[in-house]
């Protein structure tokens, strides 16, 4: 059982002590699904849940940081930005072009 069949739990008659059951083996049978399996389910679905909680935590902090960071203004920057070269570039830049013939 996925998450969002669990969180449909929300619905109205729908709660953690609905009856489960599967398809099968059959066509048109259905089988309930052991309260054993049911709880490995439950506890499962709480340990992906506290998991979530903590991923959602980390992301949160992670945009309130991107947040607090000031952006710059291009129209407020004012000095503009070196551009650096190497030797070999500036060697070629003040060569001749070569001839073509």
């Amino acid at each position: 059982m996925g998450k969002q069949e669990k969180d449909s739990e929300i619905a109205p008659g729908v709660g953690k002590y609905t009856d489960m059951y599967m398809t099968g083996p059959g066509i048109g049978q259905m089988v309930e699904v052991r309260s054993d399996i049911q709880e490995k389910i439950e506890q499962e679905y709480q340990k992906m849940k506290k998991e979530y909680a903590v991923i959602q935590s980390t992301l949160n902090k992670e945009g309130e940081y991107v947040d607090s960071l000031t952006p710059v203004d291009a129209a407020t920057q004012t000095a503009k930005p070196e551009i650096v070269r190497s030797a070999e570039a500036q060697d070629r830049s003040t060569r001749e072009p070569p001839k073509s013939e």
